[in-house]
């Protein structure tokens, strides 16, 4: 089941969007709910950690998906991805043009989350 939540990982929180194993009424209402919470938070500030792994995409998915990366972008920092294989890998960069949006692809989970933390860790090392 889709849900937001936010993850801590080597101290830095994470804003973790599971649209994982979603079917597309549950990615839509997420999505949506996603644009609204995302507005509590500054401009640049947000580690966006999006995981669509066995996510079922339809038209309407892939609109809502490019509308709210798009909509979202003002408060992100860093994004990481996981989840993509084969159609998704091309949607992305369907969104990513879309949206303007710099989204990092990675394998698993604990990588992104690596890397992610590590935004958090060059900004408070400057």
């Amino acid at each position: 089941m889709a849900k937001l939540s936010t993850l801590r990982h080597q101290g830095t929180d994470l804003y973790y969007t599971d649209l994982s194993d979603s079917h597309p009424e549950e990615v839509i209402e997420l999505c949506k709910k996603s644009q609204q919470k995302m507005k509590a938070y500054e401009f640049g500030s947000v580690l966006s950690l999006i995981n669509v792994s066995n996510i079922r995409f339809d038209k309407d998915v892939i609109q809502v998906i490019k509308e709210t990366t798009k909509a979202n972008k003002p408060y992100i920092k860093a994004s990481a991805v996981v989840g993509l294989s084969g159609f998704t890998k091309v949607l992305i960069k369907v969104v990513m043009s879309f949206s303007g949006r710099d989204l990092r692809v990675f394998d698993d989970l604990e990588s992104a989350k690596n890397w992610l933390s590590s935004k958090a860790s060059n900004e408070a090392a400057a």
